[in-house]
């Protein structure tokens, strides 16, 4: 006998089909952290290595220049990474079906490789950012962590899916956007026929959120490379933070609805009248529980990720004068 679907593993689908039938028609991106969702469907560690080498295999198939443009790269860099590509594909699945230790190491190996590659990082405010020159071989690499370590796969499958899927254009800016459309029903069609859903999902969905029609246009990533944090936010489906963090939440909502861009750290530090470690430290953690966003290495980006429904009110600062 068949067991029937769990009832949030089939909302979840839907969810992914409903996003990559909206994105063609819709004038506005949308956040990637409507990807949040595979959270829940990558519990399962196995499922999520099945997933993540899914999209890797995606990404080799149709061209990382069709992907993401990789065109500024020299003609023998290029094929250096597409070969890497193909070998951590195949170790992954040669680890896939036999996850003995020495199939491991050999992840271990090519995931140095790939970090030596791209082994770049400047100073930026606060922090250590790395400079990204092949965003296919950073997915590839995001690949690898999932199935090395399975304690966070859910976190390393969404990254994943966010890169693959993560377009820009200079009408909506760095998001889910028109072109990520078939993208995202790459990410949808793995799991409709992993549980056998027809694509079309007839069963009635339940109501959709709307998306913000209001979110300001986002700056453009320079092109002859992407900044990726080294430090990168794990998502999260429950919305829970104390005060003292609502009303930095409160701050970065009212700064955006002001100014149409994101606050600088040194706002946050002269709103607040606290030192540039303590502002740093809270951005920090505010970006680990995913509560708070950034695009890599674009400035004034950080934005509240959370349902503006559930930011308090920003409370009048009491403090020293300073």
């Amino acid at each position: 006998m068949v067991e029937p679907i769990p009832d949030d593993v089939l909302t979840r689908i839907r969810k992914l089909v409903q996003l990559a039938s909206d994105l063609p028609k819709s004038k506005w991106r949308c956040e990637t952290t409507r990807l949040t969702i595979l959270n829940g469907l990558c519990k399962d560690p196995a499922t999520a290595n099945r997933f993540v080498v899914f999209l890797a295999r995606k990404l080799v198939h149709r061209g990382t220049q069709e992907l993401k443009s990789t065109s500024y790269l020299p003609p023998d860099v290029a094929i250096v990474h597409r070969q890497i590509m193909i070998e951590s594909i195949a170790a992954m699945e040669s680890y896939i079906q036999s996850p003995k230790e020495t199939n491991k190491q050999r992840l271990q190996e090519l995931l140095e490789r790939m970090v030596a590659e791209q082994n770049e990082y400047k100073r930026v405010p606060w922090t250590t950012a790395r400079i990204i020159h092949d965003s296919g071989l950073l997915l590839v690499e995001y690949a690898i962590h999932c199935l090395v370590d399975p304690d966070n796969a859910g976190y390393w499958a969404y990254q994943t899916a966010r890169h693959y899927a993560e377009r820009y254009d200079p009408s909506y800016g760095t998001g889910l956007i028109p072109k990520s459309a078939l993208l995202v029903r790459d990410i949808a069609d793995f799991w409709t026929e992993l549980y056998g859903v027809e694509p079309n999902l007839t069963v009635a969905a339940p109501k959709q959120k709307v998306m913000n029609l209001h979110q300001p246009p986002v700056e453009r990533c320079s092109k002859k490379g992407l900044v990726e944090s080294v430090s990168v936010p794990l998502p999260t489906e429950t919305v829970t933070f104390t005060h003292h963090q609502g009303q930095y939440l409160a701050f970065i909502h009212l700064y955006w609805k002001l100014h149409k861009q994101g606050p600088a750290e040194l706002d946050m530090v002269k709103f607040f009248r606290v030192t540039p470690p303590s502002v740093h430290g809270m951005v920090v953690k505010l970006e680990k529980q995913g509560l708070i966003s950034k695009l890599p290495g674009v400035a004034r980006s950080i934005r509240v990720a959370i349902p503006k429904e559930k930011i308090p009110e920003l409370e009048r600062i009491e403090g020293p004068p300073w």
